[in-house]
């Protein structure tokens, strides 16, 4: 009966303190961060019939990506300028996460253009 109970105690805790242990191991709550990895993959859904990439190059840049976009999205509430942290404060945070995760595929996409420009002197 002590060991029913002691297991019914754990498999109750165990939910939430994994959730602290990513929140603190990784600076970003699991939620948010599952909709990042969505943003992600989805952005490299989007993109143009390229070559064919290597599997490890593109697991890399989903996981890079999900990182970029959770961390930029928890801190986007705190920026002031153009009053964009008051906006962003009223999206939820696993929302702006993925938006976020999406958005930065193609910002990357638009700075190799533009640094590809550049070097051909266009």
């Amino acid at each position: 009966m002590r060991e029913e109970l002691a297991a019914a105690a754990i498999t109750k805790g165990v939910p939430a303190s994994s959730g602290a242990v990513g929140m603190v191991l990784l600076g970003v709550p699991q939620g948010v961060l599952i909709a990042a990895f969505m943003g992600a993959i989805l952005s490299f859904y989007f993109q143009q019939g390229t070559t064919e990439r290597r599997i490890p190059r593109l697991m890399f840049g989903v996981v890079s990506l999900a990182f970029a976009g959770a961390w930029i999205s928890l801190a986007l509430p705190h920026v002031d300028f153009l009053r964009i942290g008051e906006m962003a404060g009223k999206v939820d945070a696993a929302v702006r996460a993925g938006l976020c995760a999406l958005a930065f595929q193609s910002l990357w996409n638009l700075g190799h253009k533009l640094a590809d420009r550049k070097a051909e002197g266009r």
